[in-house]
């Protein structure tokens, strides 16, 4: 309890750390054809799309985080 709390009297506290996987090929490849696909569009045809923010679904979520 001591070291923790100097630690917080420090600034420093825990944060979950961030893991973000790179692009595959596969990935890659997928976004490039979707730009060619789409590099053409007017504004008046973006307009016409309907845009949704995408949630994310955690499995097995650890509600007190990691201390890094």
């Amino acid at each position: 309890m001591t070291v923790w709390r100097i630690l917080r009297k420090a600034g420093m506290k825990k944060i979950k750390p961030t893991y973000k996987p790179g692009l595959t090929k596969e990935m890659r490849v997928e976004r490039l054809r979707w730009y060619l696909d789409y590099k053409d569009w007017t504004l008046e045809d973006w307009i016409k799309v309907i845009w949704i923010d995408e949630t994310a679904v955690v499995v097995s979520y650890r509600r007190r985080g990691y201390r890094v």
